[in-house]
């Protein structure tokens, strides 16, 4: 068993590690009891390499089942009992060496001690792909939502102009009636992008409730089939604070949290990744 370390004088310090994974194998990010999680994977090994069983690690996004990562942000405090004590370079070798090949390090580093991977970020931006055509991809079946029906793409585009802004999102999240101080949340963009037989919902704001972003891309699905919704019910829906049938939770594999910010110029600069998704 693992032993805490004996109490010392140097001083804790705050690291910062950026991940990307495949979310198909992991119950979310958060640990729970007997689910494999990709939290659970992480601070598992972090606590071996720091021989310290109390570390936490904290992340800007707690993503879903399934859910997918280009750019996930962790952050912890550790003293390195370690003779040499770990730096960046070392601590991402070590950790891409021992995490399962699904999750890996893409930069590690040291901040200010008030740093927090959640509470320090500015703004997170959200990509979501739906894969269109009669004929699809096996290949891509792990990390699109795979349409063989037409969508209007300009309806599409329509209700997206209507969801950028300040609003009270309750009536796109999965769980209305959770408590919650406030649902109003701000998006500063939201726009699709039609690529390689592919349409790509690109999304930035500064926060998002429960299934916020696959509430979004199901009800843009709805819209862009033109059967049971109009462009015209996103303003009822956002005046409403309620959720209607016809806001539809998308698949949970299409969804990828593509990047966090912690400076708003990032942002306005900032241009989606899109498939195959380098990191």
């Amino acid at each position: 068993m693992m032993k805490t370390p004996i109490e010392s004088s140097r001083s804790e310090t705050v690291w910062h590690l950026r991940l990307a994974y495949h979310g198909g194998a992991y119950c979310g990010w958060q640990i729970q009891p007997g689910q494999p999680t990709v939290q659970e994977e992480l601070q598992r090994r972090l606590r071996k390499l720091f021989r310290d069983d109390t570390i936490n690690v904290h992340a800007t996004s707690r993503t879903d089942t399934g859910v997918h990562a280009l750019d996930q942000n962790t952050s912890f405090k550790a003293v390195s009992f370690c003779r040499p004590p770990h730096t960046p370079v070392r601590l991402q070798r070590l950790l891409n060496r021992w995490l399962p090949a699904d999750i890996r390090v893409t930069e590690a580093g040291l901040e200010a001690p008030d740093f927090h991977a959640r509470y320090s970020a500015v703004a997170k931006a959200y990509t979501y792909v739906f894969e269109l055509g009669e004929i699809h991809s096996p290949f891509s079946a792990s990390y699109s939502w795979q349409i063989d029906t037409e969508l209007d793409v300009e309806k599409m585009r329509r209700v997206a102009r209507m969801l950028a802004g300040k609003h009270d999102f309750s009536g796109f999240s999965a769980n209305p009636r959770r408590p919650m101080e406030s649902k109003v949340r701000e998006i500063y963009r939201c726009e699709i992008i039609e690529a390689n037989n592919r349409l790509y919902l690109n999304v930035i704001g500064n926060g998002f409730l429960y299934k916020m972003v696959r509430s979004l891309a199901g009800f843009l699905a709805e819209a862009g089939r033109g059967q049971k919704c109009r462009p015209e019910d996103c303003q009822k829906i956002l005046a409403a604070g309620s959720r209607p049938p016809t806001v539809k939770t998308a698949p949970p594999q299409g969804l990828f949290l593509a990047r966090v910010f912690y400076d708003q110029q990032q942002w306005l600069d900032y241009r989606p990744v899109l498939p195959p998704f380098s990191v």
